[in-house]
């Protein structure tokens, strides 16, 4: 039986229709929704005649951003008798457009692969091995990319790692939103093709023989494209307001991902806004642009220009990519460590009789808002048990059909969808209606301290980080008074989480200014320090010791200075509370 939070709570999560979750998704799967295109601005017209039909108030912004729209490839092995053996290739996103083709040597340069890519320092490419030549990987991120550019490689062609029979859509751009003057230069050179599995490993084979050469042609349409944002802004009886979102835009009409999160997202509109009167915070709803061929370009472009907003008000940010697919039967909840030890696994127990596993964030999803000092940060993903866990893939419940034609209404499950529906409104909820944040700075300093010190065994001594995690320790000190002090004037105790936990948030999981964006590599919590784990003098050039000492010594500067002013936030806190 559910166990309720509320009888808010309980009213929303019992009214939650099937059927309006079935006819989204049914009108969806008739919509190619690629960002920029007529179909994606179709979606979206639709979604806001459904909110006009339920009275829900909500924002449309209109703005210009830069996409890359992948259209062909071909991928041809020169044979030595002159002819040519034909292999199915698909180009990415932001890839070098290449109509005329490059023609080069195959070159194998090993990589681990899927989406779990590599960071560049760990990429043990050398110039000697790829320069002038086409590369085949198990490699093909952005940051595979850059190292290929780098060392004057001439294309990359990205083996599939799982054996699932189609290609999967992908982004070779690592830059996060629409570019800048200084983040354009990271815009990709070379073409990148991805290949099946099966292919691959024939490529690869040819490749190690040696004499292998291969031609491929790449032809991607990159500008400046009108995007249109809607989000539904609800009310509460505070100015704080939890966001909700998912991308409105897929590859081809992408059921899985992501019409089932715009189908979530639009029955949490219709059911809060019928709640409006009883919320403690309000909800804003948004359903992002610029996901797939634009890296995150419309939740970026709305961290911009509200992040006044987001800073003061906004006390979580809850992402809803691909819930309801076929096979996800196992609920994985990603959040940032801010939260009461077990707080959302919990409400998963709660109110889905499911039982979650639990696993850090990632640099993905529209994962946007770290540095606007958000003290929550939750993303709700599905795998799959173990019979239908063969995919290496980055949503759709773990589903093969992820980024391709092949995902479509029937890898929908309504079941899961609504299951998962109801623990996107109660994380929403249980952070809306809470009097006091459920905020635990104690176990947040606590585990800061575990990962650092599990960072310091791997750390050669041209890396200190001994006064790191003195300034932790101070934290965790710090936080143990606030826990004693208790919540007497819960106002005040809000705001100091709002601030302590979002600016915690912020140091975790981003390298750069609050104002901009890292860049969409696979980063770690405190990624600063992490990236330099196994670097040792015997193993990297003297240059690249001193670069990356001149890094860390400046991320060393920003955790203790952001610390301190959580301290102090902190220290002014307690003496009010005297």
């Amino acid at each position: 039986m559910a166990k309720y939070f509320d009888e808010t709570e309980r009213a929303i999560l019992e009214s939650i229709s099937r059927e309006n979750l079935d006819m989204v998704l049914k009108k969806f799967d008739t919509i190619d929704r690629l960002s920029g295109s007529a179909g994606e601005l179709e979606a979206l017209q639709y979604l806001l005649g459904k909110l006009d039909e339920y009275g829900v108030p909500y924002r449309e912004y209109v703005f210009d951003s830069y996409l890359s729209d992948p259209k062909k490839a071909s991928l041809s092995v020169l044979q030595p008798d002159g002819a040519t053996l034909e292999i199915p290739a698909k180009t990415r996103a932001f890839s070098a457009n290449c109509p005329d083709g490059v023609t080069g040597e195959l070159v194998y340069a090993t990589g681990k692969g899927g989406i779990d890519f590599d960071t560049a320092a760990q990429i043990n490419w050398t110039r000697e091995q790829v320069e002038g030549k086409i590369i085949v990987s198990e490699g093909g991120g952005p940051q595979h990319m850059d190292k290929a550019i780098e060392l004057g490689a001439i294309a990359l062609i990205h083996v599939w790692p799982s054996k699932e029979d189609v290609i999967h859509e992908m982004t070779a751009s690592p830059v996060w939103g629409a570019p800048t003057p200084e983040t354009h230069r990271l815009l990709p050179t070379i073409p990148e093709v991805s290949v099946k599995n099966s292919d691959g490993e024939m490529l690869i084979e040819m490749a190690k023989k040696g004499n292998a050469r291969v031609r491929l042609t790449a032809c991607t349409d990159s500008g400046v494209r009108k995007l249109h944002l809607a989000v539904a802004e609800i009310p509460g009886q505070s100015d704080d307001y939890v966001l909700l979102s998912g991308h409105l835009d897929s590859w081809y009409v992408g059921i899985t991902d992501n019409a089932v999160g715009n189908a979530l997202c639009l029955e949490m509109a219709r059911l809060f806004h019928e709640h409006r009167a009883e919320l403690k915070r309000g909800i804003r709803i948004a359903w992002w642009p610029g996901h797939s061929n634009g890296r995150y370009a419309g939740s970026t472009y709305y961290c911009d220009r509200e992040f006044e907003s987001l800073r003061k008000h906004c006390v979580a940010y809850i992402n809803a990519d691909s819930p309801g697919s076929r096979f996800g039967v196992i609920p994985l909840v990603r959040s940032t460590l801010s939260e009461k030890p077990g707080y959302f696994e919990d409400a998963v127990r709660d109110v889905a009789g499911a039982e979650p596993v639990w696993d850090f964030p990632i640099r993905a999803g529209d994962n946007s808002m770290w540095g606007a000092f958000v003290p929550f940060h939750l993303m709700l993903r599905d795998r799959p048990d173990a019979e239908h866990a063969g995919a290496k893939v980055g949503g759709s419940g773990g589903g093969w059909w992820w980024h391709s034609k092949q995902d479509t209404y029937d890898k929908a499950d309504l079941d899961i969808l609504v299951r998962d529906s109801r623990i996107f409104a109660s994380f929403a909820l249980r952070i809306m209606q809470s009097k006091v944040l459920p905020v635990d700075l104690v176990a947040m300093a606590e585990k800061m301290l575990e990962i650092l010190r599990g960072y310091e065994t791997d750390l050669c001594d041209a890396f200190d980080l001994s006064s790191v995690i003195s300034k932790a320790e101070e934290l965790r000190q710090a936080a143990e008074q606030v826990a004693l002090k208790g919540a007497a004037d819960s106002e005040a105790l809000n705001a100091l989480y709002k601030t302590a936990a979002g600016r915690l948030n912020a140091l975790m999981y981003t390298t750069v200014s609050p104002y901009y964006q890292d860049v969409a590599y696979d980063l770690k919590a405190f990624h600063g320090f992490y990236r330099v784990c196994g670097i040792t003098r015997e193993n990297t050039s003297p240059e690249w010791i001193v670069f990356h000492q001149t890094d860390f010594l400046r991320q060393v500067n920003r955790f203790r200075t952001e610390v301190d002013q959580v301290i102090e936030d902190i220290n002014r806190y307690l003496e009010k509370a005297i």
